[in-house]
């Protein structure tokens, strides 16, 4: 019987040892979670080792089970591609016979130049429940992924979307909660999400690329119970739903609303044309304190190339609507965007600062802009006048330096305007730490 070892890996801070007293952790296994709860429905024997222990005790548990287990799948995003490498590698050294998997965002898009490392056996591409039982079963013809073979790379035709979202096992989930509450966390969030899909497709985001068009959504009363055994654990100070448009389904919003309601803070992250007052008053009911929205730049010229249009007065009109709703606001500013320069950066600046004295605003979000691979940006940077520096993945982080530059928005200048942000974000957050990305709620 194949038995299959799922990995998270670990946090950046932890993992680098770049912050030794960072005792916060925003969870990141929602992904594996659903993988090993859709294996084990499938009577698939499978472990989750989670990424919020320290890189000397991670690697001692690992050193440990890998020996156990014939396949061992990672996941990651692009600042954490480094480290899901290094577990990979570790884990052929302790076991040569293990078959090593690797899936999410960031090898999606660059599968061919991931498999050329010797200690990585295949990758998923996209949604990949379906298609990793499919490995686990050794099926043949499988979809979704890019093999190595006879020294050649091959690739399969695409997976098709999981029509249900799989609901999380709740003894996984349980067993997942007691590595927190063993750990020496002191503040939780676990980000979830609801949804999978986006409609929208803005340039700068590979979320549609990933999850689709189609928006599909999960069964609130799974969600119920999922979030009840969530709050089971008395660490988890917050649940962040970060579906990429929360409440983009009004009908859905408001059925979670009339069976969803916690003690606990709830924040959600939307769209500036979705939050009309009704909405609003509804989930600050259901426990929702916190709302943030996506502005990412209030200049037209730039929200046009994103393919995100919003006007001030929507925007004003939309956290008014949250004010009124007596919730906390945040927006998502994006610095070094195609065509960002220090007088833009200015403007967003004096704008987001009117917003706050407008009592409209109570958290601004910055992010410097990361051409993520599997967008245009990445993948046509002189079509945008674009000078990516480094492949360096594990510098691909939103917050912390810039990796690119402009002939009219240098490096420098890109982070000169980001840490002007930064610092304001800082002021805002003693005013309101609460619902501030630098305090605990």
């Amino acid at each position: 019987m194949t038995k299959v070892l799922l990995v998270q890996p670990v946090e950046y801070r932890r993992y680098y040892n770049s912050n030794p007293d960072y005792k916060r952790y925003f969870s990141r296994e929602l992904g594996l979670l659903q993988l090993a709860s859709f294996l084990e429905q499938n009577n698939v024997e499978c472990k989750l080792i989670p990424g919020h222990y320290k890189k000397e005790d991670f690697y001692k548990i690992l050193k440990k089970e890998v020996k156990k287990y014939n396949i061992i799948a990672t996941t990651c995003l692009t600042p954490e591609y480094n480290i899901a490498c290094d577990i990979l590698k570790f884990a052929k050294q302790i076991n040569q016979n293990i078959k090593t998997v690797i899936g999410g965002h960031h090898v999606t898009w660059l599968d061919k130049e991931v498999l050329k490392n010797s200690f990585i056996d295949i990758v998923v591409k996209g949604e990949g429940e379906q298609t990793f039982l499919d490995i686990v079963n050794n099926k043949k013809d499988i979809k979704g992924i890019s093999y190595k073979k006879n020294n050649q790379i091959k690739t399969t035709e695409n997976q098709k979307s999981l029509h249900i979202i799989p609901k999380l096992n709740n003894n996984i989930l349980k067993e997942y909660n007691k590595t927190i509450k063993k750990s020496d966390i002191k503040f939780f969030q676990f980000n979830y999400t609801s949804t999978r899909g986006c409609p929208y497709n803005c340039s700068f985001c590979t979320e549609p690329l990933y999850w689709g068009n189609r928006v599909r959504y999960k069964d609130i009363n799974h969600v119920r119970e999922e979030i009840d055994t969530i709050l089971d654990n008395k660490k988890c100070k917050r649940i962040f739903f970060m579906d990429s448009n929360f409440t983009i389904n009004q009908k859905y919003v408001k059925q979670f609303c009339k069976e969803i309601k916690s003690n606990t803070s709830f924040k959600c992250y939307t769209k500036i044309n979705y939050y009309p007052k009704e909405i609003a008053n509804l989930l600050k009911k259901a426990g929702f304190d916190v709302v943030h929205f996506g502005v990412e730049h209030f200049n037209k010229d730039i929200q046009k190339s994103i393919n995100k249009v919003n006007s001030l007065s929507d925007i004003k009109k939309t956290l008014k609507n949250a004010k009124e709703g007596n919730q906390k606001t945040g927006i998502y500013i994006v610095v070094g965007l195609p065509g960002d320069n220090v007088e833009r950066a200015k403007y967003n600046y004096k704008l987001t600062q009117e917003l706050v004295k407008e009592n409209l605003l109570d958290e601004v979000i910055p992010f410097i802009f990361i051409p993520y691979p599997g967008t245009d940006q990445f993948k046509n940077p002189n079509k945008y006048k674009l000078n990516i520096l480094t492949k360096d993945f594990s510098k691909y982080s939103r917050t912390h330096q810039p990796i690119i530059s402009y002939k009219n928005f240098t490096n420098d200048e890109i982070e000169l305007m980001f840490r002007l942000f930064t610092d304001y974000a800082y002021e805002l957050s003693l005013k309101n730490p609460h619902t501030s990305m630098f305090s605990e709620p």
